[in-house]
């Protein structure tokens, strides 16, 4: 059975769709043993590790399974979370990043998020740092994150930094002001980036500065309004 499956899945489309739903099938089914869910469970996590192309776009399917599997609680969890953490880790593709995140609750984490934040995939690190609050992040890691990559070379990823300093500022006590003046200052200077977004996000983060900072602000703001 855990060959034909893997065959299956590792064939032509019609297959592929046979293999799927049979492995769905033995999921559900009540009665199916649990030495046979082990055998489907193998058999997903080897295909979620296949480097070929042609799975690629059955990953999202796999995912939804192995999640369900997982969700029964008849097959060792940890081997699900070890796949699809190290899954999560070595994608490129958005959607199946965000797929494999949905299946498993233990990879919202902080030493995941600095993982993947930092890969090369830019809509990737765009999703994280909009969705940000789904993972447990000390505060003072991520201000030094959203800081950094408000020097981003993509305006998108500038916005959604400085947005996410704005939203956290409001939320959180900094003991370290060296940090609180970095943001600030880095702020200050976005007011005069090339793009409107950046700079209207730059504003909501120097919106309520400290009192010592309000004259240099009020002279930042003058200067970016008439340039």
């Amino acid at each position: 059975m855990e060959h034909h499956l893997r065959s299956n899945l590792q064939t032509d489309e019609t297959n592929n769709a046979k293999a799927l739903l049979q492995a769905l099938s033995l999921i559900t089914n009540p009665s199916t043993s649990d030495s046979t869910l082990s055998s489907v469970a193998e058999t997903l996590i080897t295909s979620l590790k296949t480097p070929n192309p042609n799975l690629r776009f059955l990953h999202h399917h796999i995912l939804r399974l192995l999640f369900l599997l997982s969700d029964r609680r008849r097959y060792n969890n940890n081997r699900i979370s070890a796949a699809v953490r190290e899954f999560t880790l070595s994608t490129r593709s958005t959607r199946s990043l965000i797929d494999a995140l949905a299946c498993d609750d233990n990879v919202y984490d902080e030493s995941t998020f600095l993982s993947l934040v930092f890969q090369p995939c830019i809509s990737s690190r765009n999703w994280l740092l909009l969705n940000v609050s789904k993972f447990e992040i000390r505060p003072s890691v991520l201000l030094t994150v959203l800081l950094g990559f408000t020097k981003d070379p993509y305006p998108y990823i500038r916005d959604v930094a400085l947005n996410g300093l704005a939203d956290l500022c409001k939320c959180i006590v900094v003991e370290d002001e060296s940090l609180i003046d970095g943001c600030y200052f880095r702020a200050v200077e976005l007011l005069f980036d090339s793009e409107d977004s950046v700079r209207c996000s730059a504003v909501r983060v120097v919106r309520f500065p400290n009192v010592e900072y309000v004259f240099v602000y009020m002279l930042m703001y003058v200067l970016f309004v008439y340039q």
